[in-house]
């Protein structure tokens, strides 16, 4: 929740990384493992984004959020 809340990421990977918890309980309810797999690679595809962008961020500004 904290992504999609935050204004330096971008939103939308919030919203993918969110997708494993929503597969999961889907998954639980339906009975087919493939919701929660499929949710599992919706989160994967958030964290890759999200790693992404803290690769290009400059030192610079990492040192100034301390």
């Amino acid at each position: 929740m904290a992504v999609i809340l935050s204004r330096d990421l971008p939103w939308w990977a919030g919203a993918l990384i969110l997708g494993w918890p929503v597969g999961h309980v889907v998954d639980l309810v339906v009975g087919n493992e493939w919701f929660a797999v499929a949710g599992g690679a919706l989160q994967v595809a958030g964290l890759c984004l999200l790693a992404a962008r803290a690769l290009r961020t400059p030192d610079a500004r990492w040192a100034s959020l301390g």
